[in-house]
């Protein structure tokens, strides 16, 4: 209880500091609405998206997905930069963050290839993933970033690579195959907190992995 009492601390001066730094840079300027404005990009670059008018619910979200503002934080880096009722001073600086953050990932992914495979095809399940070397595990490389343009992108070619290599065609899946609809749940179902998500998993009678959840593998 300590050290997460501890953490919170720290990201919130942290995310305060990080407003502050804007504030300072549009002192001369400022008005309410972009002081709002900044807070909210400073709210979305340190992991804690707005949930609109969900924010009453948050609570209960969180109970429901591993972290409700974080995934909203996660789908406001590709919605921010071309939110035009956000002030352009503030939307230019979630695009600075934008460029940055694919830019970071782009730089991880090439050091990685220099000694290991690394997932380059956006459909692919190992995309933005490298592989341990010596072993058949891979690493997300983008903290989960990467898997909103899988999604997209699975959705807009109608076409999936699972992790084995398979292609499955989502307009036309053969018997137990994934259709689009099948996608986009199994990557809600990636957001769920992990009660909710062993539930799931029992429910579907296979794990991530394919396997058949038992109680041990679900406590675990």
């Amino acid at each position: 209880q300590a050290s997460n009492e501890a953490f919170t601390i720290f990201v919130q001066g942290a995310r305060m500091k990080l407003f502050e730094k804007m504030h300072e840079q549009f002192a001369e300027e400022m008005s309410p609405e972009l002081s709002k404005d900044l807070a909210e990009i400073s709210n979305t670059i340190a992991g804690r998206g707005n949930l609109g008018k969900l924010e009453g619910v948050s609570g209960f979200l969180n109970k429901v997905f591993f972290s409700a503002r974080y995934v909203k934080s996660i789908a406001d880096i590709f919605i921010k930069p071309f939110d035009f009722t956000l002030d352009p001073r503030a939307r230019a600086i979630a695009q600075i963050h934008a460029v940055k953050t694919f830019a970071t990932i782009g730089a991880l992914m090439f050091t990685a290839s220099l000694f290991t495979d690394v997932g380059t095809n956006p459909i692919d399940s190992k995309f933005c993933k490298a592989r341990i070397p010596g072993t058949n595990r891979w690493v997300d490389l983008s903290a989960g970033i990467c898997s909103y343009i899988t999604l997209a992108a699975r959705q807009y070619t109608g076409k999936s690579i699972s992790s084995s290599g398979k292609v499955t065609d989502l307009d036309d899946p053969k018997y137990g195959e994934m259709n689009r609809f099948d996608v986009l749940t199994n990557w809600a179902t990636n957001k769920l907190a992990p009660a909710p998500s062993a539930l799931v998993q029992y429910l579907k009678g296979k794990d991530f992995s394919g396997k058949k959840p038992t109680i041990t593998s679900s406590l675990f």
